[in-house]
């Protein structure tokens, strides 16, 4: 009795810690979109520079799914 007691009271304790985190992941690491926009406010701009007027000429598809 005393486990499951001990058991629920953990699940309880971690329940609002899951629902913040999936609600609000906060910031993301650079080039890391969290959401399919890019942004929580569909910004979709990536600060990434490895892609430029430069060399986009030289990108080829890889893969389709």
């Amino acid at each position: 009795m005393r486990l499951r007691t001990i058991l629920a009271g953990l699940l309880l304790a971690a329940s609002p810690l899951a629902a913040q985190s999936i609600n609000n992941p906060g910031p993301s690491a650079p080039g890391e979109w969290t959401v399919y926009p890019g942004s929580y406010n569909s910004q979709r701009h990536s600060p990434l520079s490895q892609i430029n007027t430069g060399n986009a000429a030289r990108l080829q598809v890889k893969w389709v799914y």
